[in-house]
């Protein structure tokens, strides 16, 4: 939740517009500098894993190749989804 509130506030305040959508990017020493009480691991780990979610997605809009800066946004109807399918699953319990 936290990635994803700062996610979405980067989005929010200071987007830069690729495909019509707008992206925020970041290296994950970056990221790690909004994040200090995370390691890069889990920093990496919890990147990976929402976008295997499918709520972010990744992009390279860089123009020199050798700059791997990852570039996200977030899919807010995934986002949604999921949500709604994690309150369902947990009023079935």
């Amino acid at each position: 939740a936290i990635i994803l509130q700062q996610l979405h506030h980067w989005l929010r305040t200071n987007p830069h517009m690729k495909e019509g959508r707008p992206w925020n990017y970041n290296s994950y020493p970056t990221w790690k500098k909004q994040f200090p009480f995370w390691s890069d691991k889990t920093i990496r780990r919890t990147m990976t894993h929402l976008e295997t979610l499918g709520i972010i997605t990744s992009a390279n809009f860089n123009t020199l190749k050798q700059d791997r800066t990852k570039w996200y946004t977030i899919e807010y109807k995934n986002l949604q989804a999921y949500c709604e399918d994690q309150v369902a699953y947990r009023a079935q319990r």
